[in-house]
């Protein structure tokens, strides 16, 4: 079956869609892969910054530095049934 992006008026509050996501890289936002580091390793958006819920386990990671204050950031994982994201923006406000 082919790719079907989720609709705006489907997504819950705070996710964007394929092309907001796509603005906001060409704008210069910060992008976060939450995924599996070996789901990283093979392949993930130019300059994203790997963080995922269990680096947290004990206190920020040395990666969550590299994020600016006052920077723009989208945190991504597999979507679908995937909560890794959430999960990685609610441990640091992001």
């Amino acid at each position: 079956t082919a790719f079907k992006p989720t609709p705006k008026s489907a997504l819950p509050p705070g996710q964007v869609t394929l092309d907001e996501a796509k603005t906001a890289f060409d704008s210069g936002a910060m992008f976060v892969d939450s995924r599996k580091l070996e789901d990283y390793k093979a392949g993930h958006v130019e300059s994203a910054i790997r963080l995922e819920s269990s680096m947290f386990k004990t206190g920020d990671p040395p990666e969550l530095g590299l994020i600016p204050r006052s920077a723009i950031v989208v945190v991504y994982c597999n979507g679908g049934q995937c909560d890794e994201s959430e999960n990685v923006a609610k441990l640091r406000g992001l």
